[in-house]
C-alpha cells in the first residue's frame, strides 16, 4: 500500500548564491548534495520533505558535521525547494539560527531571495520541458470536510434541562412505563410555562401533573449567554409529592450546586451553576415528535448538559477557524467528551454523504478515531454511536436514515492500525508476545539499570532517539542531535540524555535486536520506511495524544487524504478536520507536560505539510480546559497553589489555574509528627487508605524499609512485599482516589527550591511535578503526614498567606491575579486524625482494578487483589489475581483461576497464550462449555488438537501412520485459505509453532514416502505454498515436493525455481527435471529427462514412441545408451547422429569377441555413406576378429565402395595404397570373389580409389 507520486509530478530545486559558495569549499559534500538534488527533482513535494528534518518553516538536512538548511517557496502555481545555507554543527551561527529561526524569514538568510528564485524559475521553465511541480487541486467531493462542525449554540427556541435526579428516576421501569403521560405534561409546561403549575414553598419551583403523574420543574434565564428560556425538569413523581419529598429533592440539588439556594434568582442564572445540577439538555422543539423525545430519554449518557466551557469550545469550533484543535486537560476535564461530540459530527457527515451518493459506508476515505488504549477506543465508539442515535441534533436531521449503521471500523487502536498497514511478510516480525510495553521496559530497566529511572529512559528512547526524526537513511537521533533542539523542547538535561544514550540506549538496542523484540516506535518507523500507508482518511481524531512522537504525527499527516493535495491553492478552507486530546498528567515527561515541545512537533509534522509556505490561515489551536469535574474545590485549589509555584519558580508562563466544578466542605489537612499527631496514633490509620510516597517507581521498597512508621506495615510472613496501599507518585500517575495521604513529601523537598533563579535545577522541577501529580490524585479528601523537617522545608509555605501573596504579587494583570487568588486553597492544620481512617476500601480496590484492566498493569491488579482480600470479596480478589497473572505472562496459572471463576473465554485465552494445549482441548471438548463466546477457540480446535499431540508415531514396519490430527490440521489450514475466519491466528507465536511442527512432520512423511493420495499431497502443497511467505526456504522445498508427489508438476516447478533463484539446491534437481519433462511433454521433455539422468526412462519412452529418428530424441537417447554401456545400440544411434568420434569411442569399447557381422556392416556402411574413408579402411583392415575375417564382410566392403560417392582425389597417396593393398590381398588374390562380386563392381571400386591401371 504505497502513497505513490502522481505521474509527472516533480520538484524544482534552487540553490542560493550563498549556498553554492559555501558548498564549493567541500568537494565530497558537494557530490552528496548533487545526488540528493537529482532524487528530489523526481519527487512530489511531500516525498521531498521526507529527506529532511522539519524545523518549521525551514527544512534541515544532516550530512556529517554539516547542517544544510532549505525552505519551500510557493510562486504562483509552482513549488520550489530552495537551498539557503550550510552551517557547521556547534557553530555560533548555527546555534543562533536554532534559537531565532522564525525571525530569519526577513533577515539576511532570505533577504531578496524570492525575486532571485522567480528569475531563475522563469529561465528554467523556458529551457526545460514542462513538468508538474504542484499537487492536484482538491476534488469537489472532499470540500465538505472543510466545513466546520455544527455544534454552535441553538438560540432559536427554549431549552429543556433535566436534573441528575430526573435522569436517574426516569430510567426506572415504574416511571418510564408512563412516559407518554410525562411527555404530555412536559409539552404543556413548555407551551404555557408562564402560567402553568402549582407553587411550592421554594420560590420559582412548581409542580404540574395529570393522571396522578407529576413533574417538579423551574423556569430559568441565563445571564452568561444570549437570554434564553430554560425549562428545568427536576424530578418526576408517580403521585402527588409531599412537602417532605420535595425538600429531599431540593437538598440533594443544593449539595451538587455548592450549597447555594440556586432557585432564588432564576432570572440571572449562570450556566455553570446549572451544569452542576443538570444531567441532560435538548431544545424544546424536539417535543413536536414524541418518538424523538423518547429516544432521548432512552439515550444513556447522550444529550449531556455540557458546561459553559464545553459549550464555548463546541461553539468556537463551529463558528470560527479553530481546527485543527488540540485539547489539553486532566482526566475529568471533559476533553474526551469534546472529541466524541466533534467526531460524531464528522461521522454523521460521512454517513449522509454515502447515503446520498449511494457509496459503500466503509469505502475509503472515511473518518478515523485513533487511541493507544483498547478500552478508550471502545468507549469512543460507544459514545459516538449513542450520540448519532440519540442526540437531538442528529435525531432532528435524520430524515430517511432510520437506523445508525455500524461505525466500528472508524475506531482503532494505534498499534493494531499500524500492524494492519504492514505487508504480510513484514507483519510476522511484529508478534504480540515480542512487544515491549512501558511496563515491560520498566521491569527490564530495573534489573539492568537501577541508577536510571525507567520513566526518563523510556522518554529519551521513545520521544527522541527513536521517535524524533526519520529519513531514508533510517538513522537514530543521537546525543549530538539532542544538543541542537531548542531548549524549550528539552525534557531532560543534556547530561542526563547523554548518559541514557551512551549506556541504557545501547543496551536496549542490542537487547531488543538479539531477542527480536519491538516497541511502538520500531513499528511506526517500519511503516514509514516501507511507505505502506495511503492517504485515505478524512477527519482524523486522536485521544491520549500528550506523548505523541514526531513520527506518529508524521504518519497521521501521511494518512490524511488531504496530504496529496495542494491546499494552498484552495479558496475556502475554514476548518481542518484534525483534533487531538491529551492529559498533561499522563505524560511520560518526568518534569511535566511541555506545551512548547508539542507545539513544535505539531508545527513541524502537521502544519508544514498542510501549508509549507504558510499561506493558509491554519494555526495551532491549543485549548487548555480549565474546569475540573472530578476533584473537590479545595483539592483543585491546592493543585493550583503548586502550579503557581511552578509558574514563577520555573518560568512556566503558560500555566493557568483550574476551576473546580465539584464542591465540598472538606479542606486539605496536615498532620506533623510529634506536633499534632503521634507515631503511635499514625500506625492504625495507615492500614486501609492510600499512601503516596515521594519516591521513584521501583524504589518504594527501600523507602518503606528505611521508614520507622511504614516499615511496621510489613507483614511478618513477607518482609519483601510492599504494602498494597503504598505507591510512588509515578505509580499513581493517571489514577484517582477519593482519599490520599501524602507521606513525607516535605522531607524530600530540595533545599534551594524557593530561591528564584534563571536556571532552576531539574531536581527541583521533577519534585514539584511529583508533588502536583500526588496532590491531584485525590478527588474528595487529602491528608498530609510529615516530619517537622518536612514542615519546615515545604508545608509551612503551603499554609502561609503572606508567602502566597508574594507569588500573587508577581502577576502583572490584576484580573489574572484575581483569577489565581480565587482558585487557590491553602493547607490547614489537622485537628482530628481519626477521620483519616474513614477511607472507602471498596473504592480503592475498584480503582486499582479498573486501572489494571485498562492499562494492562499487573501491579495495579495485584494491589486490587490484596484490597479485595481484606474486604473478604473472594470472587473479585481471584479475578484481579487472574488478570495480574495474565498481564505478567503467567498464563497457565491465570487460566486456572479464570476457570475456577467460570470465565471460560479468559481461561481459553490464557491456556492459548500459555500453550497449555491439553487443558485448552479438555476445556473446549467439554459438552458443558459449548459457549458462543468460545467460538473463536472452538474454530481453532484442529490447531489445538494438532499441538496437543506430543508425538505422531510412524510405524514403518506396518506402514501405519497415526495422522488423523495432521490431516484435520491440514483441512483447517486449507479452509482458512479459502474462507478466512481467523485471519490473525498465523501472526501469533502459537500459529508459528504449529506451522513449524507441521513442516517437521511433512519432512518425516516425505522421507518415508508416505502413500498419501494425489489430492492429499496437492492439498498439503497448497497449504505450504500459501504460507511460504511467512517462512524460510524449507517451506518452499516441502511445497514443491508435495506438489510433485501430487503430480501437480507446474506448481512443483514454480517453487523449485524460487529456491534455485535464491540458493541453488542440487538435492532437488532430478525431480525438478522430471517435473519439467512432464510439463513440456515429448519429445521436448527428453532434454529434462537427460538432465535428470533418467537413461532407462529415455530408452523406454523412445521405444514406446515407435523409435523415432528425430534429432530431438536421438541426441539424448545416445548418451543414455552409452551411460548404460549399451555400446552396440549407442554406436548405431551415434551413426544416425553422424557423431564419428562417439561412433569410434563406442566401437573401441565393444569387445572383439562380441562384434557381430551385422554391426560391422552397419559401421562400414556409416563410414562409407558419410565419406569417412580413413576410418572405413582402418576398421576393415585392423578390427576384424578371426571369426568375422572368414565371413564375406570384405566383399560387402568392396560392394559399398563401388556404390559410394568416392572419387580419387578424396584419398591421399597413403590411403590409396591402403585401399589397393586391401583389394589385392583380400579380393583379387582370392578366387572366391566371383561368388560375391561382379567384375564391374571391382573395376568401379578401383577407379574410385584411383588405381584402375594397376589392376
Amino acid at each position: 500500500m504505497l502513497c505513490l507520486t502522481l505521474p509527472g509530478e516533480s520538484m524544482f530545486v534552487y540553490r542560493s548564491v550563498q549556498f553554492e559558495r559555501q558548498l564549493s569549499r567541500y568537494h565530497s559534500l558537494s557530490l552528496q548534495v548533487d545526488r540528493l538534488c537529482q532524487e528530489i527533482e523526481q519527487m512530489s513535494l511531500n516525498d521531498a520533505q521526507t529527506r529532511f528534518e522539519r524545523i518549521y518553516p525551514y527544512l534541515k538536512r544532516k550530512e556529517g558535521n554539516f547542517r544544510l538548511i532549505a525552505r519551500i517557496y510557493s510562486l504562483e502555481t509552482e513549488r520550489v525547494l530552495a537551498w539557503l545555507t550550510v552551517f557547521s554543527r556547534g557553530s555560533r551561527e548555527y546555534d543562533f539560527f536554532l534559537r531565532e529561526r522564525e525571525n530569519y524569514a526577513d533577515g539576511s538568510l532570505e533577504g531578496g531571495l524570492e525575486q532571485s528564485i522567480r528569475q531563475w524559475l522563469k529561465a528554467e521553465k523556458a529551457k526545460a520541458k514542462p513538468i508538474t511541480t504542484t499537487s492536484p487541486h482538491l476534488p469537489e467531493n472532499l470540500l465538505t470536510w472543510f466545513k466546520p462542525p455544527r455544534w454552535d449554540l441553538d438560540t432559536d427556541s427554549s431549552v429543556i434541562y433535566e436534573s441528575e435526579i430526573w435522569f436517574e428516576r426516569f430510567s426506572q421501569k415504574e416511571i418510564f412505563a408512563h412516559s407518554s403521560i410525562y411527555y404530555q405534561i412536559i409539552a404543556k409546561i413548555v407551551d404555557n410555562f408562564a402560567t402553568i403549575g402549582e407553587a411550592t414553598p421554594w420560590q420559582h419551583l412548581k409542580i404540574y401533573g395529570q393522571e396522578d403523574k407529576y413533574v417538579l420543574f423551574s423556569l430559568l434565564t441565563f445571564i452568561d449567554y444570549l437570554p434564553q428560556q430554560i425549562v428545568f425538569l427536576i424530578a418526576p413523581f408517580n403521585h402527588h409529592p409531599s412537602e417532605r419529598e420535595l425538600a429531599e429533592i431540593v437538598d440533594a440539588l443544593n449539595v451538587r450546586g455548592n450549597g447555594g439556594n440556586w432557585w432564588e434568582n432564576t432570572n440571572n442564572f449562570s450556566l455553570e451553576i446549572l451544569t452542576n445540577i443538570a444531567k441532560r439538555t435538548y431544545p424544546s422543539y424536539l417535543l413536536a415528535v414524541q418518538e424523538m423525545w423518547l429516544a432521548i430519554q432512552q439515550g444513556n449518557g447522550v444529550n449531556l448538559a455540557l458546561s459553559a466551557e464545553e459549550k464555548a469550545i463546541l461553539h468556537s469550533v463551529s463558528t470560527t477557524k479553530t481546527l485543527p484543535l488540540f485539547l489539553n486537560g486532566r482526566a475529568g476535564s471533559g476533553k474526551s467528551t469534546m472529541l466524541f461530540y466533534l467526531f460524531a459530527d464528522y461521522c454523521d457527515r460521512h454517513i449522509k454523504e454515502c447515503y446520498k451518493h449511494k457509496r459503500n459506508l466503509y469505502e475509503k476515505p472515511h473518518p478515523l478515531f485513533l487511541t493507544y488504549n483498547r478500552g478508550v477506543a471502545e468507549l469512543a465508539r460507544s459514545k459516538v454511536f449513542s450520540l448519532l442515535e440519540s442526540n437531538y441534533r442528529f435525531l432532528a436531521a435524520r430524515n430517511e436514515l432510520k437506523q445508525i449503521p455500524n461505525i466500528s471500523p472508524f475506531f482503532q487502536t494505534f498499534r493494531s492500525f499500524l500492524l494492519n498497514l504492514l505487508p504480510t511478510e513484514t507483519r510476522i516480525l511484529f508478534r504480540e508476545d515480542n512487544y515491549i510495553s512501558f511496563h515491560r521496559f520498566r521491569q527490564l530497566c530495573r534489573r539492568s539499570w537501577r541508577s536510571y529511572t525507567p520513566e526518563k529512559c523510556w522518554l529519551a528512547i521513545r520521544t527522541f532517539i527513536k521517535g524524533y526524526y526519520l529519513d531514508e537513511r533510517d538513522q537514530y537521533f543521537t546525543d549530538e542531535d539532542y544538543q541542537e533542539i531548542p531548549k524549550k523542547e528539552k525534557s531532560l538535561s543534556v547530561a542526563e540524555f547523554q548518559q541514557i544514550y551512551r549506556y541504557v540506549w545501547r543496551w536496549y538496542q542490542n537487547y531488543t535486536k538479539e531477542n527480536q523484540l519491538w516497541d511502538d516506535q520500531d513499528l511506526i518507523r517500519q511503516v514509514l520506511q516501507l511507505k505502506c500507508y495511503r492517504p485515505e482518511y478524512t477527519a482524523i481524531f486522536c485521544d491520549e495524544a500528550q506523548d505523541f512522537t514526531r513520527l506518529e504525527l508524521k504518519l497521521i499527516m501521511g494518512i490524511s487524504v488531504f496530504s496529496c493535495y495542494d491546499l494552498e491553492q484552495e479558496q475556502f478552507i475554514d476548518s481542518f478536520p484534525f483534533a487531538f486530546a491529551g492529559d498533561p498528567l499522563q505524560t511520560l515527561n518526568p518534569t511535566g507536560f511541555r506545551w512548547e515541545s508539542l507545539q513544535a512537533a505539531f508545527y513541524n509534522e502537521i502544519l508544514s505539510i498542510l501549508t509549507p509556505t504558510k499561506k493558509l490561515p491554519l494555526d495551532k489551536h491549543f485549548t487548555e480546559l480549565k474546569c475540573n469535574y472530578r476533584s473537590v474545590a479545595s483539592i483543585v485549589g491546592l493543585s493550583n497553589l503548586i502550579q503557581l509555584w511552578r509558574k514563577f519558580l520555573f518560568n512556566y508562563s503558560e500555566i493557568k489555574p483550574q476551576q473546580a466544578r465539584k464542591f465540598s466542605q472538606f479542606v486539605p489537612q496536615k498532620f506533623i509528627i510529634d506536633q499534632n499527631i503521634s507515631i503511635a496514633a499514625i500506625q492504625p490509620l495507615l492500614k486501609d487508605t492510600l499512601i503516596l510516597i515521594p519516591w521513584d517507581e521501583g524504589g518504594e521498597k527501600d523507602f518503606v524499609l528505611q521508614d520507622e512508621i511504614l516499615s511496621k506495615l510489613l507483614t511478618e510472613e513477607n518482609q519483601e512485599e510492599i504494602p498494597w496501599n503504598i505507591l510512588s507518585t509515578t505509580s499513581a500517575k493517571g489514577l484517582e482516589f477519593k482519599q490520599v495521604i501524602l507521606y513525607k513529601f516535605g522531607e524530600c523537598c530540595p533545599r534551594g527550591l524557593w530561591q528564584l533563579k534563571t536556571e532552576p535545577k531539574e531536581e527541583e522541577k521533577y519534585f514539584l511535578n511529583k508533588l502536583y501529580v500526588a496532590v491531584s490524585r485525590a478527588t474528595e479528601r487529602l491528608f498530609i503526614i510529615d516530619s517537622p523537617r518536612g514542615e519546615e522545608k515545604l508545608w509551612q509555605y503551603a499554609s502561609d498567606r503572606n508567602f502566597l501573596a508574594e507569588f500573587l504579587n508577581l502577576i502583572d494583570r490584576s484580573k489574572t491575579k484575581l483569577e489565581w487568588q480565587q482558585q487557590i486553597q491553602l493547607v490547614e492544620v489537622g485537628t482530628n486524625p481519626q477521620i483519616i481512617a474513614t477511607d472507602d476500601l471498596e473504592s480503592l480496590a475498584q480503582t486499582f482494578k479498573q486501572d489494571g484492566l485498562n492499562t494492562e498493569n499487573p501491579e495495579s491488579l495485584k494491589r486490587a487483589y490484596q484490597a479485595y482480600q481484606q474486604l473478604g470479596n473472594h470472587y473479585q480478589a481471584t479475578l484481579c489475581l487472574a488478570w495480574s497473572l495474565k498481564f505478567n505472562s503467567s498464563f497457565i496459572q491465570a487460566g486456572q483461576h479464570f476457570l475456577a471463576l467460570k470465565d471460560l473465554f479468559e481461561a481459553c485465552d490464557c491456556f492459548w497464550l500459555g500453550m497449555a494445549w491439553q487443558q485448552l482441548l479438555q476445556l473446549l471438548s467439554s459438552q458443558e462449555n459449548q459457549d458462543k463466546n468460545l467460538s473463536k477457540y472452538q474454530a481453532l480446535i484442529p490447531l489445538i488438537d494438532f499441538l496437543a499431540v506430543d508425538n505422531i508415531l510412524v510405524k514403518t514396519n506396518s506402514k501405519v501412520i497415526k495422522l488423523a490430527t495432521f490431516l484435520n490440521f491440514t483441512e483447517f489450514l486449507a479452509s482458512e485459505l479459502q474462507q478466512p475466519k481467523l485471519p490473525d491466528y498465523f501472526y501469533t507465536t502459537q500459529g508459528q509453532i504449529a506451522f513449524n511442527k507441521y513442516q517437521t512432520i511433512i519432512h518425516i512423511l516425505l522421507e518415508q514416502n508416505y502413500p498419501f493420495s494425489l489430492p492429499q499431497w496437492q492439498q498439503i502443497g497448497t497449504v505450504l505454498a500459501s504460507h511460504g511467505e511467512f517462512s524460510n526456504q524449507e517451506t518452499k522445498k516441502y511445497a514443491a515436493e508435495c506438489f510433485y508427489r501430487g503430480k501437480n508438476y507446474a506448481l512443483a516447478i514454480k517453487f523449485w525455481e524460487k529456491i534455485f533463484n535464491n540458493c541453488p539446491d542440487k538435492s532437488y534437481e532430478t525431480k525438478y527435471y522430471f517435473a519439467k519433462a512432464k510439463v513440456v511433454g515429448l519429445p521436448q521433455g527428453i532434454e529434462y529427462l537427460a538432465k535428470a539422468q533418467a537413461h532407462k526412462i529415455i530408452i523406454y519412452l523412445w521405444i514406446k514412441s515407435g523409435k523415432p529418428q528425430e534429432e530431438l530424441w536421438l541426441k539424448h537417447l545416445a548418451p543414455a545408451l552409452e551411460t548404460l554401456q549399451y555400446w552396440n545400440q549407442a554406436l548405431i544411434v551415434y551413426c544416425w547422429l553422424d557423431n564419428v568420434k562417439k561412433v569410434q569411442a563406442c566401437w573401441k569399447l565393444i569387445s572383439k569377441d562380441t562384434q557381430s557381422i551385422t554391426l560391422f556392416k552397419k559401421l562400414l556402411k556409416y563410414y562409407i555413406s558419410h565419406q569417412y574413408w580413413q576410418e572405413a579402411i582402418a576398421t576393415i583392415t585392423t578390427d576384424l576378429n578371426p571369426e568375422i575375417a572368414q565371413t564375406p564382410l570384405k566383399y560387402y566392403f568392396v560392394y559399398l565402395l563401388s556404390k559410394s560417392q568416392l572419387i580419387p582425389n578424396q584419398l591421399n597417396k597413403n590411403q590409396q595404397k591402403l585401399y589397393l593393398d586391401f583389394i589385392q590381398q583380400n579380393i583379387i588374390n582370392n578366387s572366391h570373389w566371383q561368388k560375391y562380386l561382379l567384375s564391374e563392381q571391382i573395376r568401379i571400386t578401383l577407379e574410385k580409389i584411383g588405381y584402375l591401371s594397376s589392376s
